[in-house]
């Protein structure tokens, strides 16, 4: 059927840029319309815009229409316009998140419809092509040409840039302008614990000053080291981590000799090249170095000149206190604690435990753990 043009209601479309009107009237002018406009039964327009566009230029006064309706029709309307798309121009990052979001809307709602009470819909891949099983991200991102971590990522900065537009706000702009992904993520987490950070340090002074709070006879740290003054431009490159930091002049005020006991342990993580730091840190906190703990990782990591596979835990003690065990080696073998740059393996926390009295402090902590006080941004305390 064809409709007139002016009767036309511009409907909702994620593709706002047009791209070549100009080509494509050529076309339509030398070939005709091969593929018809979708409409819904209000003449409100659901798909091929820029077919709409291109006819207006050439002064056409009606155009070919096809008219959608229901849930599968509209199904078909947004998979329509992401095979017209797609095939010709990729969508910005931006475009292809909110395009996939109605997608998945609509796969979940006609899974929904197709298998009733059932639950498993993570596993149906319904009308999402490339796809025979996987999780919901992955059948989401091929719908829109990204893989499921890229549509991750992508859709973690405009929730981010949603929520917090003031911290946030450029990144969206920036990630469609360049088409990184990836680098938007990466800055977007980096200042994420840059806020977190600032309310770290603004929860020091209050808890950890002098007389306020209990002590401890074991204290851990992991601290967030300042990688910008170690020497060389680029020591991390695309490595680079995306937490906060705090400068040595920072960790080397903080108080923490006056939140050990008079008999105390303190457990020091540090890396290869910050070992002098560390020793810094122990003398200006009032322990004495005993000797240095060694994590043996399960593969290579990052480094200028030797490429780094071990970390080092450097304990000190203050006053006389024993260990509670005397078969502990001065090294251990675990595989990683997390998905983050710095998680520490669990074995560590077992060593601790079964070589140092309780309670137990752990400053700097990344989530609590039980029989612990832990004092830390990301566990809220």
């Amino acid at each position: 059927m064809d409709v007139r043009i002016a009767e036309i209601i511009p409907g909702e479309r994620h593709r706002q840029k047009m791209g070549d009107i100009e080509g494509l009237a050529k076309s339509m002018d030398k070939l005709g319309l091969l593929q018809p406009i979708v409409i819904r039964p209000d003449n409100t327009l659901v798909a091929r815009a820029r077919r709409i566009a291109a006819a207006k230029m050439l002064g056409w006064e009606t155009i070919p229409a096809v008219v959608a309706q229901g849930l599968e029709d509209e199904l078909r309307r947004l998979m329509g316009e992401r095979d017209e798309n797609t095939c010709r121009e990729d969508f910005a990052p931006t475009e292809a998140v909110a395009l996939a979001a109605d997608l998945e809307a609509h796969e979940r709602a006609q899974a929904k419809e197709r298998q009733g009470a059932r639950t498993d819909l993570v596993e149906h891949c319904g009308n999402f092509p490339q796809c025979e099983q996987g999780k919901t991200r992955d059948r989401v991102g091929a719908a829109v040409g990204m893989s499921g971590k890229t549509y991750e990522k992508a859709k973690a900065v405009v929730e981010a840039a949603e929520k917090e537009p003031e911290l946030f706000g450029d990144l969206p702009d920036k990630m469609d302008e360049t088409g990184k992904v990836d680098r938007a993520y990466v800055e977007m987490r980096r200042r994420q614990k840059l806020a977190e950070n600032e309310e770290l340090v603004k929860q020091a002074a209050p808890i950890l000053d002098t007389g306020h709070g209990p002590s401890f006879p074991t204290i851990v740290l992991d601290p967030p080291w300042d990688w910008g003054d170690e020497g060389d431009v680029s020591q991390f490159g695309r490595g680079r981590p995306v937490y906060a930091t705090m400068s040595l002049g920072d960790l080397l005020a903080l108080p923490v000799g006056e939140r050990a006991q008079p008999n105390a342990h303190i457990y020091l993580w540090i890396t290869n090249r910050s070992l002098p730091k560390g020793f810094a840190l122990l003398d200006a906190w009032g322990f004495r170095y005993v000797t240095m703990l060694t994590w043996v990782k399960p593969s290579f990591g990052m480094g200028n000149y030797f490429r780094g596979s071990t970390e080092h835990v450097l304990f000190g003690v203050r006053g006389s206190l024993p260990l509670l065990r005397h078969d502990m080696g001065t090294h251990f073998l675990a595989a990683r604690g997390g998905k983050t740059h710095s998680s520490k393996p669990e074995e560590f926390y077992r060593i601790v435990e079964t070589c140092s009295p309780g309670p137990w402090l752990e400053m700097f902590a990344r989530h609590e753990r039980p029989g612990w006080a832990v004092w830390g941004a990301e566990v809220g305390t």
